[in-house]
């Protein structure tokens, strides 16, 4: 009997501590798991609007982040990504005539970089009567070439 008056109270602490009686997480707005949680985002607030011809060889665009976005990366057409920064505003200069894709993706507090970019494509056709363009606008050369 008195084995029995020491046991009961253990089995009583180890039963109140079962999974059952567990406390769930509190949420965590920055957890891919959780239903409410939102995935940085951009969008476009200013620039050129989709199919857009613009008459320059210059062009800005803005955008704005969700309430998780911290940073941006963007790119235009096949060049590489740039780097991220919290910079929501860029210049492309010296596009070539013709069809421009630009995207911007965001990246948040949590580090999520694979959020889903934006894009926005637009044509460029700067050139009026009777022109000569060099092409492509942007050219690369190094000391001693021709």
């Amino acid at each position: 009997m008195k084995h029995l008056v020491i046991f009961i109270p253990l089995i009583i602490a180890i039963l109140s501590c079962s999974p059952r009686n567990k406390l769930d997480p509190p949420d965590n707005p920055l957890d891919p798991n959780n239903p409410m949680y939102e995935s940085p985002s951009a969008a476009f607030i200013d620039g050129p609007n989709e199919g857009d011809i613009i008459s320059t060889t210059s062009v800005t665009f803005d955008w704005q982040g969700n309430e998780t976005a911290l940073e941006y990366s963007y790119k235009l057409d096949s060049f590489d990504w740039s780097l991220w920064s919290n910079n929501t505003s860029t210049t492309f200069a010296r596009l070539d005539e013709g069809q421009h894709r630009v995207q911007v993706r965001a990246k948040g507090l949590n580090l999520d970089d694979n959020s889903t970019p934006i894009e926005l494509n637009f044509e460029v056709n700067a050139v009026s009567g009777m022109s000569a363009i060099v092409y492509p606008y942007r050219q690369y050369g190094l000391p001693g070439d021709t």
